[in-house]
């Protein structure tokens, strides 16, 4: 008889990966595919910047992880927030820093509750600075670090999945790390999302169209530039030979 922990039941990792992505979809507020979209975009964001074929699975698995964690920060948004789904899925539209990502929080804060409750929470929010929504997002980023060390994953990617709230001014989470001191596969992971859930059945408006470059902390300057000029923002293609995923 062969052992349950030795059967192969032909399952590969990449596709046990694509399945969380589709319920990670859900917790987004996205249509469904939009995490395997999202990859897609930085897959061929990578060719145009010339990141290496060896970092091809490790950008695929940055990419469909890195919004797995939310199952470690629900609670705390949803404390905040009421409504987490809504509230990651209207995040995307705006710059999450100083006074834009306080005027989102407070409009958010508390949803369908009572306007005296919401009011209170809001001047609560103001005090702390948020800092009970930050430890809610330092969760997130342990835990999917923990899920894909537990999948046997390295640390080219789980190295990146620490990374999933820095910004390229260092205003993110945590706060500090900043600049080249992101990892190359989280700013182009980065990309991704913000293009991703911005690009438009009749056509592709990425974020930095509106917010131009260098408008948008979360990104490079050297990406913003060579990213604007670049065509495959706009690909519609699903797959392709040589993707390098196993």
């Amino acid at each position: 008889m062969i052992a349950d922990e030795d059967r192969d039941y032909g399952l590969r990792l990449a596709d046990l990966v694509t399945a969380f992505s589709l319920a990670t979809d859900l917790g987004l507020g996205q249509p469904t595919e939009h995490v395997l979209r999202s990859w897609l975009i930085a897959s061929r964001l990578a060719d145009h910047l010339d990141v290496g074929a060896d970092m091809r699975a490790p950008l695929y698995y940055v990419t469909t992880l890195a919004w797995a964690g939310c199952v470690a920060d629900t609670p705390e948004v949803a404390a905040w927030f009421g409504d987490d789904i809504a509230y990651r899925r209207d995040s995307f539209a705006i710059d999450l820093a100083g006074l834009p990502l306080l005027g989102f929080s407070l409009r958010h804060i508390a949803a369908g509750s009572p306007l005296l409750y919401r009011l209170r929470r809001g001047g609560d929010l103001v005090i702390t600075g948020g800092k009970a929504v930050e430890r809610g997002l330092l969760s997130h980023c342990l835990t999917t670090v923990r899920m894909a060390e537990r999948l046997g994953l390295g640390e080219n990617v789980c190295v990146p999945l620490r990374q999933v709230f820095t910004r390229w001014d260092a205003r993110g989470v945590p706060g500090g790390v900043g600049g080249e001191q992101i990892a190359p596969l989280m700013a182009c992971s980065t990309w991704r999302t913000s293009s991703g859930c911005t690009t438009e059945p009749a056509g592709c408006t990425p974020r930095w169209r509106s917010h131009g470059p260098g408008g948008v902390g979360s990104s490079t300057p050297r990406w913003w530039t060579r990213s604007a000029r670049s065509p495959v923002m706009c690909s519609t293609a699903w797959t392709r030979p040589g993707s390098g995923i196993r």
